[in-house]
């Protein structure tokens, strides 16, 4: 793994004031006697009473780690990649567990229940361009679409007729998390793979899980 170090002292200045309101007051002194020496300034111990010399006047102070011992890693600067890298992809449900149970604690009825237990939706996410996104979903059953902007609240109307408050972000690389807010509030992770998406829906304790597949062009 390649490492780097950190030359740039301008950085080090800034993170070195910040320092000031992080370490307790009596280290500072230590701190700045390290930076000077390594300026190429003679160091100088720091007394112990301001009326009477310290034991150790010639001793250097103790060094303490300053911001320009720090490394990073190339991978720590790595920016993080957007979900869009699948959209237009479609994936078909492939298995499902619990869903009945996950329904019936958010008051769906029996009948919506067994044809949701019946169908396999086949679902899309689709990139706007213009920092929005749509995630459809299509079946014999019903078709719907939400389009949102990441960490933006929205009015949703969920296939089963709750009217909830909704936020989407964005876990990771390719995580979204979906948070339904309302008379009954859940949660919808999907986990997007060029091949699959997992979904995990939590309500209460209750966890259900859909599994999707890839639909092959």
């Amino acid at each position: 793994m390649e490492v780097g170090q950190v030359h740039d002292p301008t950085f080090f200045h800034t993170l070195n004031h910040l320092i000031g309101h992080v370490f307790p007051r009596e280290w500072r002194g230590g701190l700045k006697t390290v930076a000077a020496s390594e300026e190429g300034e003679p160091s100088q111990a720091v007394p112990q009473n301001a009326g009477s010399p310290s034991p150790v006047s010639h001793t250097r102070a103790a060094r303490l780690p300053t911001f320009r011992d720090i490394t990073f890693t190339s991978t720590s600067l790595q920016p993080l990649k957007m979900v869009s890298q699948f959209a237009g992809i479609k994936y078909k449900l492939d298995k499902s567990e619990n869903f009945d149970e996950y329904m019936k604690a958010l008051g769906v009825g029996m009948l919506t229940r067994k044809v949701g237990n019946s169908i396999s939706p086949v679902v899309e996410l689709v990139d706007n361009g213009d920092s929005s996104y749509t995630l459809k979903s299509s079946s014999t059953f019903k078709n719907t679409a939400i389009t949102f902007k990441l960490g933006e609240e929205f009015q949703q109307e969920t296939p089963d007729g709750r009217k909830v408050a909704t936020v989407i972000t964005q876990d990771g690389d390719s995580k979204l998390v979906e948070v339904q807010k309302g008379d009954k509030s859940t949660t919808i992770v999907r986990e997007f793979t060029k091949d699959t998406v997992n979904m995990t829906l939590t309500i209460d304790s209750i966890v259900c899980t859909r599994n999707y597949k890839v639909v092959e062009s």
